[in-house]
């Protein structure tokens, strides 16, 4: 491994620079995230975040483990060996680090805490809520390095309030005992923000900004690319409670036939899969014996898939299309707007769009911001039923896990 590099301490030193009354909320409020979400993590590199100043690693009785400039953290069955030395329970890690596992690196701002898991290590940092959310909108945007510098800075606030409000609604319902968040897509993924001068100017210029229904934040959810109108959350997930938040939208604008997205590299895709190896997944994953005959499939008012009949055997779309992407490949079945064809030997799914359809649409918010819409009206466009609002960051982040 090699020695963590100092980028995301470069954009700590950005964040603390310069920081005013606008966005002081944000960066004093402070959240934690579970790392190393995707792949699971057995062996971990840390080194300080400062220049200079060593690591201090605490075990759980809070005595001092070790002290240095760079750490080796390995599981070893269900102990945690720290430098060799092998520490019963947990560890913690003070102050600013920087940690490294493969070719994943994330950063804390606030100190790590390290728990031997089922097969692999538990590391939670802590981060200010600014430093979380560029990490999210630097992750999670569409990619808008063709813009000019004002109409990327439009799309980036849209999807920084976008994102904003996702995490806070979703901060008090208890999905990780450990943390506020992980740093996959379970919540919103998380990268690096280091030189992303553009996403954190639309980070601080939205500060304390985010989506409301009435007095109620709302889980602003959105995906990659519209495959035709968008849908409702209980269209996808079969759970009706979130529907008041959102309206259906439609691809293109009016007057118009092209859709926003039609740029998109998902605007249109097919898959091929024999017969064979979907009776495998159909058996591994839903317990039935697939004749080889007769697929249809049920639409939602949407028009995009809600259930498929094989045979006789009926699966929810959305769970179909998870089992298969597990199986085949993520960017196989990448939607739910599809239409699905037999051969004598293969199934031809043929789709429009990336992700599940709720809310914005990335690709066509980019291709607003390009004709110049500001990042409200980009909100305004895809949350008709919601209204940008300030928002109490502490209240809605709840106790510290």
């Amino acid at each position: 491994m090699n020695r963590v590099p100092v980028c995301c301490l470069l954009f700590g030193m950005m964040l603390l620079a310069g920081a005013g009354p606008a966005h002081a909320r944000e960066t004093r409020a402070f959240v934690s995230m579970e790392v190393f979400s995707v792949t699971p993590c057995r062996e971990l590199v840390l080194a300080p975040g400062r220049g200079g100043q060593d690591l201090l690693a605490r075990d759980e009785a809070g005595q001092v483990v070790r002290r240095g400039q760079r750490f080796l953290v390995r599981l070893e069955g269900e102990r945690i060996v720290l430098d060799g030395i092998p520490c019963s329970g947990g560890l913690s890690v003070e102050g600013a680090v920087l940690l490294e596992s493969g070719r994943v690196r994330r950063y804390s701002s606030d100190g790590v805490r390290l728990r031997p898991g089922r097969g692999a290590l538990s590391v939670v940092v802590r981060l200010s809520f600014e430093e979380y959310l560029a990490g999210v909108v630097t992750a999670e945007s569409a990619p808008w390095a063709g813009l000019s510098a004002d109409r990327a800075l439009n799309c980036l606030s849209a999807q920084a309030i976008a994102c904003r409000s996702y995490a806070l609604y979703y901060a008090g319902k208890g999905r990780h005992h450990d943390a506020h968040f992980c740093d996959s897509t379970h919540c919103q993924a998380w990268r690096d923000p280091a030189g992303g001068a553009l996403v954190l100017r639309a980070v601080r210029e939205t500060a304390g900004k985010a989506l409301f229904l009435g007095s109620e934040i709302a889980p602003a959810f959105y995906a990659s690319t519209m495959g035709g109108q968008s849908v409702l959350p209980g269209e996808v997930w079969g759970d009706m409670a979130l529907d008041r938040f959102f309206r259906r939208v439609p691809a293109t604008l009016p007057g118009e036939s092209r859709a926003l997205a039609a740029a998109s590299p998902h605007a249109h895709w097919s898959w091929t899969v024999s017969h064979r190896k979907l009776g495998e997944i159909l058996a591994d994953s839903f317990g039935f014996v697939w004749d080889g005959r007769d697929i249809s499939v049920e639409r939602t008012a949407s028009g995009s898939a809600g259930r498929i009949r094989f045979g006789r055997e009926t699966v929810n779309a959305e769970e179909f299309r998870l089992a298969f992407c597990r199986a085949v490949h993520w960017g196989s079945l990448r939607s739910l707007s599809f239409d699905v064809r037999l051969s004598s030997a293969q199934v031809i799914f043929t789709g429009r769009g990336l992700g599940h359809g709720v809310g914005m649409c990335q690709y066509g918010a980019l291709e607003l911001a390009r004709r110049g819409w500001a990042g409200d009206r980009i909100l305004a466009w895809y949350y008709p039923a919601l209204k940008i609002r300030d928002c109490n960051i502490a209240m809605h982040l709840g106790r510290q896990p």
